[in-house]
């Protein structure tokens, strides 16, 4: 349970938010290729940020990185849906906003099979990620309910609606507090009493 509240905000934070900033770049940028080039610099971010977060990660620990991550990843996307105003932002606001939302992914691929024994480590992690997808679903429901003020054009909506999504992060670090530790700590035992 504890990896899928992990899961929620990270998916939620790029399929429900990252994924519709887009929508904002369309609205400031005319360009009609603007869009493609905003999602291929969000990309080229997210590959250094699974980067980066995984050496977090061997580093410092689980709890830690994914604390890094969350706070990040709230920050970015507040600061991206708030301050994104012209196409040359695309160079570096995109990046950015790829390497803190989507870094955590790499995260998570760590984190959730040291959670469960062998029997149940490739189960464990798919509930853990596939059920946090369903139940993040909710995010973008709630996003489509301001879908006609989004289509009318209003900006601000639109900036509004990214920036308090992005307080979904704070689940995630809250979730922290109890989450257990698996840096240097052995795998969980399978029935026959064996670590892996």
């Amino acid at each position: 349970l504890i990896g899928l509240v992990l899961a929620v905000p990270g998916v939620i934070g790029f399929w429900g938010i990252g994924v519709f900033s887009a929508d904002l770049v369309r609205m400031v940028v005319t360009d009609k290729t603007a869009a493609s080039v905003d999602l291929f610099f969000k990309m080229s971010g997210a590959f250094f940020g699974m980067l980066v977060y995984t050496e977090i990660a061997r580093r410092i620990g689980r709890r830690p990185a994914f604390a890094i991550c969350f706070t990040l990843a709230m920050a970015a996307t507040i600061f991206f849906f708030q301050r994104f105003d012209n196409a040359s932002q695309i160079y570096w606001m995109s990046p950015l906003l790829g390497f803190c939302q989507m870094g955590i992914f790499a995260l998570y691929a760590i984190y959730f099979p040291e959670l469960f024994p062998t029997e149940l480590r490739s189960t464990g992690t798919s509930f853990c990620y596939n059920v946090g997808r369903y139940v993040a679903a909710a995010g973008v429901i709630v996003q489509g309910a301001f879908a006609d003020q989004m289509k009318a054009g209003s900006l601000e909506v639109l900036r509004s609606i990214g920036s308090w999504t992005a307080l979904v992060y704070l689940v995630g670090v809250g979730i922290l507090l109890i989450a257990p530790e698996t840096k240097d700590q052995p795998l969980p035992e399978d029935e026959r009493g064996f670590a892996h």
